[in-house]
């Protein structure tokens, strides 16, 4: 069995360490603390979170996010995150009795087969009272060891009428007494902004948490655990090659060592020669949208992307980076902006890094 996970949630036996972390939200959840869980991208929140919850046998009510498109949509995901709450024939027959009024369907997905909730919404339910109305509900089901958590909060961002949206839920959500909220997200700079801005109507609603990436020494010992699993051994020296690849990004490391896994057999001893070849497996797999993004930039944009790809990005306006990039100063500026705005970048803590740290190995490479 392949011992390596990404791209997903990790509980029990694969989750790895943060044991402090895992302590402070578990006594927040408990004590009915909202929280907010921050941290770049692939660093384990959701996981961190959801095995506190498990850890403490509280019920989990998720919704995520991602891209949402409006306030039917940020209501359809609450109660989809509702539906979840337990996985009983009790459950879903009492929640459809609850839910009547909004007409839930079950029907396969065309993609995977598997079933997925729809609500049929009366126009009415764009506003955010409906929204309101929700959350009371979420109060009504819920008991005492229920904890709701919120994902990739800052999506709600990207929608006009966002304040109105917060407002409405803010509103609910401080009277709800001791159901713990815990709201996470990828996007620091964003997902702080509705915490700390003084205009905001989250603004200090909710403990601050920092996720970073997991101690050397803790997450190298539970991997080399698990090649030896398989019988391969790998040395510190070569697994600190393997953090520095994965730019010490729990899963971008987690998706490196399987692809390690796949090139290796029983017995073998991972070196340099293997790293290269676990590489050229990921660069095979996702050649197509590395080469679709690449074609997308403009020569600027690529002049800026293999400087950084070569110095890092703590310093993208110094003259050391603007001799290795070739333009000027304003069009690096101009550069930047576009690549956050395509996702190709992100910002963290005063400093430009890829979002995929492998497509950054892949440019090095051409």
């Amino acid at each position: 069995m392949i011992p390596f996970k990404y791209g997903k949630v990790v509980l029990g036996n694969d989750f790895c360490g943060r044991e402090v972390l895992v302590e402070q939200i578990r006594e927040f959840i408990i004590s009915g603390q909202n929280v907010l869980v921050n941290g770049d991208r692939r660093m384990g929140k959701t996981s961190l979170v959801l095995e506190a919850a498990r850890r403490e046998k509280f019920r989990v009510l998720y919704a995520d996010f991602m891209l949402v498109r409006s306030t039917t949509d940020i209501i359809s995901r609450i109660l989809r995150g509702i539906f979840g709450l337990e996985k009983t024939k009790a459950w879903y027959h009492r929640a459809f009795e609850m839910l009547t009024h909004m007409r839930p369907t079950v029907s396969p997905d065309p993609v995977t087969g598997l079933p997925t909730m729809t609500f049929d919404f009366n126009p009415r339910q764009e506003a955010p009272d409906s929204l309101s109305e929700i959350l009371k509900l979420v109060e009504k089901i819920s008991h005492e060891r229920t904890v709701v958590v919120l994902d990739e909060f800052q999506g709600i961002l990207n929608l006009k009428n966002h304040m109105d949206i917060f407002s409405a839920m803010r509103g609910e959500i401080q009277h709800h007494g001791n159901i713990p909220y815990v709201f996470s997200g990828s996007n620091r700079q964003h997902i702080d902004s509705i915490f700390t801005e003084e205009g905001s109507p989250f603004f200090k609603s909710a403990i601050p948490v920092t996720i970073g990436p997991i101690p050397f020494d803790e997450f190298n010992a539970f991997l080399t655990r698990r090649f030896a699993q398989g019988r391969r051994k790998i040395s510190v020296d070569i697994m600190r090659k393997v953090f520095d690849i994965a730019k010490d990004v729990p899963g971008d490391v987690q998706q490196f060592c399987l692809s390690i896994w796949e090139v290796t057999d029983e017995g073998a001893v991972i070196g340099e020669d293997t790293l290269k070849e676990a590489l050229d497996l990921i660069f095979a797999r996702e050649k197509e949208s590395y080469i679709g993004k690449y074609l997308s930039l403009s020569k600027n944009q690529v002049k800026c992307l293999r400087a950084l790809a070569k110095l890092g990005g703590k310093n993208v306006y110094s003259k050391d980076f603007i001799l290795e990039a070739g333009i000027s100063q304003s069009s690096i500026q101009s550069a930047m902006k576009v690549l956050v705005d395509m996702n190709i970048l992100f910002e963290s803590v005063n400093e430009l890094k890829f979002m995929n740290p492998f497509f950054r190995a892949w440019l090095i490479q051409q």
